[in-house]
């Protein structure tokens, strides 16, 4: 933004809502609800605090609080920025649409193996999840090659073991 001054809230991050990844998610959300005609829920709680290594236990809270207020939610969309290997400084992961930069998209799916390759005791249903974002990747790279990064597997759940379709999506980058 011209005559903007981002202001960090902590290590790439910050409390401004509105130049954050939660402005990402409110711009998915409207395009869904008003283009595509879904209806949506946008929450917008920050599961990071106290600690980072148990945001996944507290969004699975909200999440099947959520499941159980609205029993017809058939997706989840849990939106992430990229913060892997990527420099802060760094300003070339982007593609042009249409003269506009647009940040490039990435599915993370979780096999559930967990980190030791124990695995949890709910697994993800890792085969149509991984089937799902490979196939909105494809319908995204055939807009632009460059606009969807492969499908990233790894061994955690990422909550996509709830029942319906739960799809950790990262825009961009720090």
């Amino acid at each position: 933004c011209d005559g903007y001054t981002y202001e960090p809230s902590d290590n790439y991050r910050t409390k401004e809502q509105d130049k954050s990844v939660v402005a990402v998610g409110e711009a998915l959300a409207n395009t869904l609800e008003n283009v595509y005609g879904f209806a949506v829920v946008h929450d917008t709680t920050n599961h990071e605090p106290p600690r980072l290594a148990t945001a996944y236990s507290r969004s699975e809270k909200t999440m099947l609080a959520y499941l159980d207020r609205y029993p017809t939610i058939r997706y989840f969309i849990d939106v992430h920025r990229d913060a892997y290997g990527k420099s802060a400084s760094g300003k070339t992961d982007f593609v042009k649409l249409g003269g506009e930069e647009c940040a490039r998209v990435m599915f993370v799916v979780g096999t559930g193996k967990g980190a030791t390759g124990t695995g949890f005791g709910e697994m993800p249903d890792y085969e149509n999840t991984l089937a799902f974002a490979q196939t909105v990747t494809s319908y995204l790279q055939s807009i632009n090659p460059k606009l969807a990064r492969e499908v990233r597997v790894k061994s955690g759940r990422y909550n996509q073991h709830i029942p319906g379709c739960c799809m950790l999506i990262e825009f961009g980058h720090n």
